[in-house]
């Protein structure tokens, strides 16, 4: 009987737990500027001290919450359009990409964010082949330790925005191999990928050098982003302007690509 029901749960249609579903312009990475309708998946498996959405890591909700809503948006806060009816399914959201495409278009890629989506990967595997038929791009925003889920899905990842956690930033303990693997199946995909770290007042250079050797290992142009931490309800700290330059002055001597970017979309108050 046991065995019974666990393929007829395989064959179930999946479904997945969204927060939000928006359009808006990418503001972190390489991509920045660039308009993308942001499917952001409910759950996470981390929970970075700076997060700018509390709302969708699972250790701040209580025991087995899941949203019942989403918000269906346009880019400024509050501008909401209508809401949709967690838990979704591939087809289902499919559709409300295409409507809210034709609505607030154009846009150059569907971003998957969260939370963690590759979290939901057995839903991806489902809802992804349909993005493709449509012909649309898929950028993946990811904490980038998660290798074995996202080889499942790897395919269908056009670009991925791959975040290297420094503990002196997250609060966190540091996975340094986990992410090592998920650059080399990442890096081996086909996929345009680039790596983000936050940094924050607490950062050391030490982590910063840690997180460059392992996307050098993988290889040294890779484009790495150094990220400024952008407080959220009085956590977190900014680096001071010193800090960053002796930062980008060091890592690129590991790397042919470093960047500082800070989160554009803060600075003019979308989300």
């Amino acid at each position: 009987m046991n065995e019974a029901r666990g393929k007829e749960e395989e064959r179930a249609v999946p479904e997945a737990h969204l927060t939000e579903l928006f359009s808006s312009f990418q503001g972190e990475g390489v991509h920045v500027g660039r308009r993308q309708i942001f499917v952001r998946f409910y759950g996470c498996h981390r929970n970075c001290d700076y997060c700018d959405t509390p709302g969708s890591v699972s250790a701040r909700q209580g025991s087995g919450y899941r949203p019942v809503t989403f918000p269906v948006a346009l880019a400024a806060v509050g501008d909401e359009m209508r809401r949709g009816t967690n838990p979704v399914t591939p087809h289902s959201l499919a559709h409300e990409i295409d409507r809210l495409d034709r609505e607030a278009g154009p846009h150059h890629s569907v971003a998957l964010t969260g939370g963690e989506p590759l979290l939901h990967d057995r839903f991806l595997g489902a809802f992804l082949p349909l993005l493709k038929v449509a012909g649309r791009v898929i950028y993946l925003e990811t904490t980038g330790d998660l290798p074995a889920r996202f080889e499942k899905v790897a395919r269908w990842i056009d670009i991925a925005a791959i975040d290297i956690k420094l503990p002196g930033a997250t609060g966190e303990v540091s996975r340094w191999e986990a992410h090592g693997d998920f650059l080399e199946r990442a890096g081996a995909s086909g996929a345009e990928i680039f790596v983000k770290a936050v940094a924050g007042a607490k950062s050391t250079l030490e982590e910063l050098e840690k997180a460059a050797f392992v996307v050098a290992e993988v290889s040294p142009s890779i484009p790495f982003i150094l990220q400024p931490l952008t407080p959220f309800e009085g956590r977190g700290e900014a680096p001071s302007p010193a800090q960053l330059s002796r930062w980008q002055a060091r890592l690129s001597r590991i790397l042919d690509d470093v960047r500082v970017i800070p989160q554009a979309h803060k600075a003019v108050g979308v989300r």
